[in-house]
């Protein structure tokens, strides 16, 4: 995936409420230069002149957090999907043979590991379970006017 085709996919995802604007930059950074470089948070924080301790309060936040993980998933190209199926079917009957091997297993799920993390989250989509992320975005105005309140308040 060339770096334009990442921006494009990364800009089609909502931007929750509740981020600032250097959140969603540099949220869309870390996952631009993790998916291209397999950078270290410590590295890009140190590059983006950000400290860790920053970084990791952000990651406490469930909205920001998600907004992470809806972007990794933004990445996951149709076919690297069709790979991933294929290859969840062949997993499954390894696991189910005698033969099965975990370090085919465990290389499948390092270099896709996108892809293995975009499927977790589409599963929990189908059971119902919605992310922090996604439920800001079902607030009417009403709603988020009165969470802005609460948070001014104390």
């Amino acid at each position: 995936m060339t770096n334009e085709e990442l921006k494009q996919g990364m800009k089609n995802v909502p931007v929750p409420t509740g981020l600032t604007d250097e959140q969603v930059k540099l949220a869309q950074a870390f996952v631009s230069e993790r998916y291209t470089t397999g950078i270290k948070i410590a590295d890009f924080c140190r590059k983006h002149n950000k400290s860790t301790e920053t970084w990791y309060d952000w990651k406490k936040r469930p909205v920001f957090e998600s907004y992470l993980a809806t972007l990794r998933r933004s990445l996951v190209t149709d076919s690297e999907w069709e790979t991933h199926e294929k290859i969840k079917q062949k997993v499954k009957s390894m696991a189910l043979s005698e033969k099965g091997g975990v370090r085919e297993i465990e290389l499948y799920t390092k270099l896709f590991e996108h892809v293995v993390e975009a499927d977790r989250q589409r599963n929990m989509e189908e059971l119902g379970i919605v992310s922090e992320h996604e439920k800001a975005q079902d607030k009417t105005v009403e709603d988020k006017r009165n969470a802005l309140l609460q948070r001014l308040k104390g």
